[in-house]
């Protein structure tokens, strides 16, 4: 690996660890910086995947105790998003390269959207939704369904997974600020952690690249935590729609004309 494509690629993984910690769309640095280096679209997305995964899975540790508190939600969760994941990256699996190398800018740009309209879709599913934790039983079905749809989309495109996550359980009625973070960071997880076995066994996956973003992440999370209480969110979120914007219209520019 070239010098400059080894740095590029730990950067990416180190912006994409921090922009993780501080607001999510950390997958808006990581994607386009694996394909600049002409990484095949599926292989990228994979990569995109596992480099975010180790900070995903370290983010929901430190939520255990408020995870723990309704450990059947939990679990009912869990088995939807890893059967929901294994879906996703199984379809990516089975769509040609081609195909798929069309389908990124209008994905990035349905990420891209989610992330602008995060804020006010969380706002108003929260208004508008019952108690995550009701017992109807027509309603726990419907939840499920609802997290499992999340889920396919999660293993199948992963650019902006944090940000469908919190969206489908806003729609289950999680109100919670900070129970909706942890179940977000689990459940993203475990989808993601699905898709990319899926992937791996596939041969979907740039390992060399994928070690480096995961070691780019890791350091990136720790930094993002310190970050997020100095940074103005605001500003970030611009920073971020700024650049995933970019990203999309030069996707566009690339796969379609």
């Amino acid at each position: 690996m070239h010098p400059f494509e080894f740095t590029v690629l730990l950067v990416a993984g180190l912006c994409g660890g921090v922009i993780n910690a501080v607001a999510g769309g950390g997958s808006f640095v990581t994607l386009p910086a694996l394909m600049f280096f002409n990484v095949p679209p599926t292989i990228a997305n994979a990569t995109s995947a596992i480099a975010a995964w180790p900070g995903l899975m370290t983010a929901a540790y430190g939520y255990r105790r408020k995870l723990l508190g309704d450990p059947r939600a939990t679990l009912r969760y869990a088995i939807a998003s890893l059967i929901g994941g294994v879906t996703g990256g199984s379809l990516l699996l089975l769509t040609p390269a081609s195909v798929f190398a069309r389908a990124i800018p209008v994905l990035m740009l349905i990420a891209t959207t989610l992330f602008y309209l995060a804020p006010r879709l969380v706002g108003a599913a929260r208004r508008h939704s019952a108690d995550a934790h009701g017992t109807d039983a027509g309603a726990t079905r419907g939840r499920t369904l609802i997290q499992l749809c999340a889920s396919i989309m999660v293993g199948y495109f992963n650019a902006g997974s944090g940000i469908i996550v919190m969206a489908a359980l806003s729609l289950c009625g999680m109100r919670e600020t900070q129970l909706l973070n942890g179940f977000k960071n689990l459940l993203g997880a475990v989808a993601a952690g699905a898709s990319i076995a899926a992937l791996a066994l596939g041969g979907q996956v740039a390992w060399t690249a994928a070690a480096l973003m995961m070691a780019g992440s890791l350091a990136g999370g720790l930094v993002g935590a310190r970050v997020a209480q100095k940074i103005d969110a605001r500003v970030l979120r611009i920073m971020i729609l700024s650049f995933s914007l970019l990203m999309t219209a030069y996707f566009f520019w690339k796969f379609w004309l």
